[in-house]
């Protein structure tokens, strides 16, 4: 054979033990030989981008515009008799619960003071007497008692029967004398309460919506409209939602809005799933600093132009220390994903288990480790 021939056939043979071993690997590894490539970290021709597996985190959050939904309540004069005399508060101005808000003096009557005061004399000294007698008649029963021939038993038995009647009528005395008085200081009190409580408080912490026009010495009458409130616990930013199982109660959220600079962390209150619906609206907690911005804008422009911009991110889902590929790493095949992993600088396809993922990287369950390279793009 010529030497060309035999260099022809060491070639061809060659080939063929390169095409076996290769074939050979690809099954017991899983994997199918694909053209060899260059392997390089860069886009250019002829070179394939690859990227390392790595453990990071995934997450996902969902975005909705959004608005401050609130509800006012009403706070009345509840004292009979008074005139108003000052606000301590102005519209927009935030306040604790138990704050004072407004100031009145309270006419009372000295003659019904008098009267009182007199009923309860009155009370005193009547049950005193009353008292007095049924004391009087048992003190007369108990000596009868002592007088009484035992020898007798019929008049020494009618002897007890007047004394244990006595102390009866004696005990019912003074149960009835200490009621009549306690009534009697009980009306006195409560006319002295009313005439010392002259101011009204704020029943929660919150916003002063508006106030009043009250003149200054003018009487006001019981139940009128002092204030209008917006207390904190009743304001929180809502937020359409069409995802179903999303948000959850007590998932993070992401505040974005015109009132305040940056982002403004909160948390989910309400969501359609925790009320057993696929669909509809979600609350979001409206944090301290957002309040006050928000209440300082309800009190100045009003409830019906108060239109913010909000925009409300609420995470769905969560994952650190996963293993995780970038998403133009994967690929599909009759509802399978594959990748193709880096070997001896070829790519060589690999079919994975994939879990959660998000804009940019998929979770791996199984198939990848951490460290090698697969191609990308």
């Amino acid at each position: 054979m010529s030497a060309a021939k035999r260099l022809c056939a060491l070639l061809l043979a060659a080939t063929a033990a390169f095409f076996l071993v290769s074939c050979s690997e690809s099954k017991s590894a899983g994997e199918a030989l694909i053209k060899p490539v260059e392997r390089s970290g860069g886009s250019s021709s002829g070179s394939t981008r690859t990227a390392e597996v790595t453990v990071g985190g995934i997450s996902r959050s969902m975005s909705a515009d959004a608005s401050v939904s609130f509800a006012t309540q009403d706070i009345y004069c509840e004292f009979s008799g008074a005139r108003f005399a000052e606000y301590y508060v102005s519209a927009g101005d935030t306040v604790e619960e138990g704050a004072p808000i407004a100031r009145f003096t309270i006419e009372t009557s000295a003659a019904e003071r008098q009267r009182l005061e007199a009923e309860l004399e009155i009370a005193k000294s009547e049950t005193e007497r009353a008292v007095d007698t049924a004391r009087s008649a048992a003190a007369s029963a108990r000596e009868a008692l002592a007088a009484a021939d035992r020898s007798d038993a019929r008049a020494y038995r009618r002897a007890e029967l007047a004394l244990e009647r006595a102390e009866l009528q004696l005990e019912a005395a003074e149960r009835s004398a200490e009621d009549r008085v306690a009534a009697a200081r009980e009306t006195l009190d409560e006319f002295s309460e009313r005439a010392a409580e002259d101011t009204v408080y704020a029943p929660a912490r919150g916003c002063v919506y508006s106030l009043e026009s009250l003149g200054a010495g003018l009487p006001v009458e019981y139940g009128r409209r002092v204030c209008t409130f917006i207390s904190y616990e009743d304001i929180a930013v809502t937020a359409p939602s069409d995802i179903t199982g999303v948000p959850r109660y007590g998932e993070k959220a992401i505040i974005r809005t015109d009132l305040a600079d940056g982002d403004i962390e909160s948390r989910v209150l309400d969501a359609p799933i925790n009320r057993g619906e696929d669909t509809g609206s979600f609350t979001v907690e409206i944090p301290d600093e957002l309040m006050e911005a928000a209440n300082a804008v309800l009190a100045s422009d009003g409830a019906g132009r108060f239109m913010p911009r909000i925009r409300v991110e609420v995470e769905r889902f969560s994952l650190d220390g996963v293993v995780v590929v970038p998403n133009s790493a994967l690929k599909s095949e009759e509802g399978k994903r594959y990748v193709y992993v880096m070997r001896d600088g070829s790519p060589r396809k690999r079919f994975v288990v994939t879990g959660l993922a998000d804009d940019k990287n998929t979770q791996i369950l199984a198939g990848l480790e951490q460290g090698e390279y697969v191609s990308v793009g």
